[in-house]
């Protein structure tokens, strides 16, 4: 391993806005730095390397996570001296911090084949990856995949466009200059009811906030065709699940999801028997980025003919934007289309997407579509 070295080393906690910066070391005798760091606050640090202890040629940022991942860091050394500072922005005071530099020659790291992928891990993966399949397995840290999905049984040419989903006409689930407010479920049959032989129990998946950087459920009881309030306020809700139901199984009335008080802004509907929302829209959570991987639209008609429609992918960066098609495509019954995309549209966080059906050939036309997401942590 040859000379090994233990410096630029600290465990005094950072007040808020602080920032720890070692003494320049020589390091002309070491091949490379591994700093460890761990502390209960957000932050940045830095290594310098200068020819002389004075001037800085070169620095290297990075984002410390305090919730992530606290894998060591490997750097090559490239000039005589280095030294490391790091601030805590988090807002918040440390109650505790433990770096510490070891100086030597360190291979990079390998990574078990089991192990999850840190953002910033510095390794030499040695088991065969395929990037997409490891996000779906939550094996890439920081990374996400999120398969959003609607139906549409019934468009007609008279009625379009249409969006993709079971409330008919267009999605009312993305409101503007919105106050996020409690939302209430019913059915319009009386045995969904917390003891009925229908749904019994209504489990919703949105974002509570705009600032919201995850989706979150909620378990509401039903009570037939009487209202419940959510113990929450939504901003967004676009997933409903039937999670326990009498003995038959399944919601036996259309259940609705809208808010208390802005009531024309339904944001689900389950059609009677499915227990689960087809809702083809969606809004990328804050502190968020997506990518469009792949879409998927297919169409056939209730009398079983033949037909065609226009269908478009709908993008709104925000909410003071109206909707425009990102992507517009003719699909033909018997043919669905399936596109992957290599080069993948960008979603900036707050970005509200739907499906929608433009025009159709016939009436009693039924749309199905299908989105995949990448989804990237960006703090």
């Amino acid at each position: 391993m040859g000379r090994e070295a233990v410096r630029l080393a600290t465990t005094t906690p950072l007040d808020t806005g602080t920032t720890f910066t070692s003494d320049w070391e020589d390091v002309a005798a070491y091949g490379c730095l591994v700093l460890g760091l761990k502390t209960d606050q957000d932050g940045t640090f830095y290594v310098d390397y200068s020819p002389d202890a004075n001037n800085v040629d070169n620095t290297i940022t990075c984002n410390y996570d305090a919730s992530g991942m606290t894998e060591p860091h490997r750097f090559t050394n490239t000039r005589r001296y280095a030294r490391i500072r790091f601030t805590n922005d988090s807002g918040t005071n440390q109650t505790y911090l433990r770096l510490q530099v070891l100086l030597g020659e360190h291979p990079h790291r390998g990574v078990a084949t089991d192990r999850v992928i840190a953002r910033e891990f510095d390794a030499t993966i040695v088991r065969p990856t395929d990037f997409f399949l490891e996000i779906t397995e939550g094996l890439i840290e920081k990374w996400e995949h999120v398969n959003k999905f609607g139906r549409n049984a019934d468009v007609g040419t008279a009625t379009t466009p249409e969006d993709v989903w079971h409330g008919g006409s267009n999605y009312t689930g993305h409101p503007t200059s919105y106050t996020p407010e409690t939302v209430e479920a019913f059915s319009s049959d009386a045995n969904d009811t917390s003891a009925g032989t229908g749904a019994r129990t209504l489990e919703i998946f949105g974002l509570r906030t705009s600032t919201s950087e995850e989706y979150t459920s909620e378990t509401i009881t039903l009570s037939g065709v009487t209202p419940v309030a959510s113990t929450n306020t939504w901003w967004r809700v676009n997933r409903a699940i039937v999670r326990s139901a009498g003995t038959s199984g399944h919601n036996e009335g259309i259940l609705t999801i809208r808010p208390t008080t802005t009531t024309a802004a339904v944001m689900a509907q389950l059609p009677a028997t499915y227990n689960q929302t087809q809702i083809m829209a969606w809004t990328v959570p804050a502190n968020r980025v997506a990518y469009l991987k792949r879409f998927r639209c297919s169409i056939t008609r209730a009398s079983g003919a033949a037909g065609s429609a226009t269908i478009s992918f709908r993008v709104r960066e925000d909410e003071t934007q109206p909707f425009r098609s990102e992507f517009v495509y003719e699909a033909q019954t018997g043919g669905p289309v399936s596109v992957g995309y290599d080069v993948m549209t960008f979603l900036p966080a707050g970005a509200d997407v739907k499906v929608r059906v433009d025009a159709v050939s016939d009436n009693g036309t039924i749309v199905d579509a299908q989105v995949d997401f990448i989804l990237k942590v960006v703090v």
